[in-house]
């Protein structure tokens, strides 16, 4: 299965990469020491040495046609390998590298059918340990769950880390949280807007005495809306933790201002937001209140606009007000 270690353009070594594991995993039988020499680098051309085995094979794995089908294929090979236990019984001459290509070509992935479960049961073991170039096997771990979550069990840890408190056995910072909540699969067709709410509530918070604050906040509002495809409605939807977070008022004026066609509606009426505040002063009760004027407001004006931004906010709309057990509101 190995190729001539001639040096090689990195054009060359792509393509001859992709060959490699069209070949390979076209294969009904294979053995996990063959996975093992490509992740050591060992069967993979001479490409030098400043970039891991990973690196090389996530290039040539994204190239061609039949990228999801290969994609695929070698997912469900990782996931046979996670299960082999190499936190465990550590593999090779040079386990940590192995360790650390296989955790970081997963988290280059979103196979979750494939990895989900496997990596959710090496994080269960809490066996893994060490580093690699400097970096940590752990935090390896962490983007490759984040990056093949099929439900929301992750989401409590997530949301801590967000908030800044430190997980026992998965490293990570306030942004890492976040990342982790906005890659959580949609229920129901929408995505996590509350603990995106949370993530960025808290982050606000902790931005609170940066000059960057509004540029930093609006980066990560594009980054949620980009990461989701929720666009727009992410944001109109995004008014009800704002407000009931609660995030600080700066940041609640940083959500309406990061959207055009939010803005335009909230600026073409002089009433908004000045006489419906946010911030962590407000009482609770008036705080829900409030969130719940400020969506009906948005709905209203995206109506004839963006009707299907409007009937998403509309259905969280009308979830809220159950949960919370808030009248109706109906805008004038």
């Amino acid at each position: 299965m190995s190729i001539a270690s001639d040096p090689d353009t990195s054009i060359g070594s792509v393509g001859k990469i992709s060959q490699l594991l069209d070949d390979w995993l076209a294969l009904d039988s294979w053995q996990v020491d063959e996975l093992l020499r490509l992740l050591n680098g060992n069967d993979l051309p001479a490409v030098g040495s400043t970039e891991e085995p990973y690196v090389w094979i996530s290039r040539a794995l994204f190239t061609g046609a039949s990228r999801a089908e290969r994609e695929k294929r070698l997912a469900a090979r990782l996931g046979r390998l996670i299960d082999e236990q190499p936190d465990v019984n550590l593999p090779g001459a040079r386990p940590e590298q192995i360790l650390f290509n296989l955790l970081s070509l997963c988290a280059e992935m979103n196979r979750p059918d494939e990895l989900s479960e496997p990596l959710r049961r090496m994080f269960e073991r809490r066996l893994l340990a060490g580093e690699w170039d400097g970096l940590l096997l752990r935090g390896r771990l962490r983007a490759a769950l984040a990056s093949n979550q099929s439900d929301w069990r992750l989401d409590p840890i997530w949301r801590a880390m967000a908030r800044g408190d430190a997980h026992e056995f998965l490293p990570g910072n306030r942004y890492h949280g976040l990342d982790g909540i906005l890659l959580m699969p949609p229920k129901d067709g929408e995505p996590p807007v509350d603990s995106i709410g949370a993530a960025l509530g808290a982050i606000s918070r902790n931005l609170e005495s940066s000059p960057q604050r509004e540029e930093i906040l609006a980066g990560l509002l594009k980054r949620a809306a980009r990461v989701t495809s929720g666009g727009t409605s992410l944001v109109v939807n995004l008014h009800w933790p704002a407000y009931e977070s609660p995030w600080p008022t700066w940041a609640v004026g940083t959500l309406g201002a990061v959207d055009k066609t939010v803005y335009s509606i909230v600026s073409s009426d002089r009433d908004f937001p000045d006489q419906l505040p946010a911030g962590p002063d407000l009482p609770k009760g008036q705080r829900r209140e409030n969130a719940a004027h400020v969506l009906a407001f948005l709905i209203a004006g995206l109506w004839n606009r963006n009707r299907r931004v409007a009937q998403s906010a509309a259905r969280m709309h009308s979830r809220k007000l159950r949960e919370r057990k808030i009248g109706a509101v109906i805008p004038a």
